[in-house]
């Protein structure tokens, strides 16, 4: 599905490529929250999730790209440090939030991050190149 998006992101609509793969994170962790535990509903999530994430990863990443093509490897590396350091931030706060209030609070968390990852797509300026 890469090469799909990133097609996608550079004919010069990665706002329209980031709203579709963070909605498709959303749906594949509302279909986790309706049936939890379920086998099919896990395959379809893990699917749809790596989907989801992978086109915002190949979007971004043709959008960070044309910013300035002097600095690529600099912005690269603030662009992939972040995304690690947000990550492994998720991951634990995900973590805390399973320990807590088990499956529910953990995949509430996961929405949450997603609802807004959409709002600040849906809100921000069309990325333009």
């Amino acid at each position: 599905m890469a090469p799909l998006f990133g097609k996608l992101a550079d004919k010069g609509s990665p706002s329209r490529s980031l709203l579709f793969s963070t909605s498709l994170t959303l749906l594949s962790i509302c279909i986790l929250k309706v049936f939890p535990g379920t086998v099919s509903a896990i395959w379809i999530t893990v699917i749809l999730l790596d989907i989801g994430v992978q086109a915002t990863q190949v979007t971004n990443i043709a959008v960070i790209y044309t910013l300035d093509h002097l600095a690529n490897s600099r912005i690269n590396t603030v662009y992939m440090t972040s995304y690690f350091i947000g990550g492994a931030l998720g991951s634990y706060l995900a973590i805390q939030l399973y320990n807590a209030g088990g499956w529910s609070w953990s995949t509430s968390f996961m929405a949450l991050l997603a609802i807004m990852a959409i709002v600040n797509v849906a809100t921000t300026k069309p990325i333009s190149k």
